[in-house]
This record gives structure tokens, sequence and C-alpha cells, in this order.
């Protein structure tokens, strides 16, 4: 594909292809984040693990766009924009909703007869399948966004400022109709190695809903938890990016 039709696409917020590519990473963010939260990864990856983090309709400067709100819809579109930058040597990361998605993706891809990703790598996101202890008024858009607000994953400046405040919380909703979406109970799982990183503290998604990853795929599935919240990735980045380059290591020999 050549540069300039590479530019035109809106799905790819900037590529940063390694020296020696051998591995395509595919980073999708969390709910009512953008692609620009994987800027500082970019350093931090090896010479043979290229980053291509992926803008969803309704965020950062996609945000005058209409936000698809269907995991069907989505993955459709995520999937005709993307496969045109996959290589035979390509894996996925997401954070919180962006797991989810990651997985979402991958399955779809799988059942219209694509190739999958080599590796899934999920992050702090819950699993398809809803969780019994919470009542139905728990998944309501208010408590959600009371439990994202609490959660320190919005800034202090942002907090502050009213304007911005209002933008945040509206991707955060079109955000969580997705997320409704996706947790629908579907137990498919992937024939690919999954790696599952936690906060130890996470009160957004405890470690036991986490665990559940297992069930997922048919493959090998590991998980590494770290000292903090939902948002402990953070503090630990260079240490989970140094899990992931190793994982995909084997693909660069």
């Amino acid at each position: 594909m050549s540069d300039n039709v590479r530019r035109q696409s809106r799905w790819i917020r900037f590529e940063n292809v390694a020296a020696d590519e051998q591995v395509r990473l595919f980073c999708f963010p969390y709910a009512g984040g953008g692609a620009s939260s994987f800027l500082p990864w970019k350093p931090l990856l090896p010479d043979y693990i290229s980053l291509f983090p992926v803008q969803l309709p309704g965020h950062e400067e996609r945000y005058g766009e209409q936000a698809v709100t269907d995991i069907d819809e989505l993955c459709k579109r995520l999937a005709e924009a993307l496969c045109p930058y996959f290589t035979p040597k390509t894996a996925f990361f997401g954070h919180s909703m962006g797991g989810l998605l990651a997985f979402r993706l991958a399955l779809h891809l799988v059942r219209e007869g694509m190739a999958a990703p080599v590796h899934l790598f999920i992050s702090a996101a819950p699993t398809p399948i809803p969780p019994d202890e919470l009542p139905p008024e728990a998944v309501g858009d208010e408590a959600f966004l009371n439990r994202v607000l609490q959660s320190n994953a919005v800034p202090e400046s942002i907090l502050l400022d009213a304007d911005s405040l209002e933008v945040v919380k509206r991707t955060l909703l079109q955000d969580h109709a997705l997320l409704l979406t996706m947790i629908d109970g579907t137990r498919e799982a992937l024939d690919i190695p999954i790696s599952v990183f936690a906060g130890e503290k996470d009160i957004l998604v405890p470690l036991d809903r986490v665990r559940l990853w297992r069930l997922f795929t048919t493959g090998v599935c590991s998980m590494a938890t770290y000292p903090g919240g939902h948002f402990y990735l953070r503090k630990w980045r260079g240490e989970v990016i140094g899990q992931i380059a190793q994982s995909l290591l084997m693909y660069a020999l």
C-alpha cells in the first residue's frame, strides 16, 4: 500500500513502522480514550514491532463523526478499514473496552473466514459474559459515568473545565452504548494465544472477571497482574510492553 493511501485512513491515528518490522501491533483504546494514548509506546517498542493505534469515529480528531455503537457494525467497518494494513504477523492489544473490542474484531475475522491475529493482548477488560452480581441499574449511563469519573481515568484539568468535561462525557456515553452490545453472553473461543494483564485493585473490572478470559481461547492463556487499579498501565507501561515484546519475539526469529 502506498504512503499516500495510508495517510488517507482515518482509522489509524499514526504509524510507527519499525526499522526491522516483523510484527504489526494494532492497539485499541479504553472507553472515552483515543489513539493518542499510545503515543508513549513509540520509544518503548523494540525494532521488530510496528505500532498501529486505532482511532474510532467520535474520538479525538474524529469527534465530529457519528460514533458506531453497535459491535457488529463496528467490526465490519474495522475489518474493511484495517485489513489492508494486516500482515501474516499481526497482533492486537486493547485496554479496558479496547481489549473487548480487540477480541470481538478477532472473532469477526474468524467468522468471516479471514486470518485471526497471531496473538491477542487484553488489559483490564471484561469478557462478553455479563456479570451476575450487578443489578440492572448499575449498568445505566449515570452509574457508568460515575464509576469512570471516580476511577482517576479523567485528568483533573478536564474535570475542572466544563466544556472539556462535556466532550468526555459524550464520548464515554457513546462508548458505554457500544460496550453493552459487546457484553452479550458470547462464549466462542479463539484458537490463538491470549495474554491478559490486570491491576490487582481494579474496582471497575475485578480480577475474577478478568480471569474468565481463559474461557475464550483453545490455546494458551497467560495472566500477569500489577499493583494498582484500572489504569495500572500508566505506571507499568514499560513492563507490559516488555512482556508483549517477549511474547512476539518468536515471530521475529
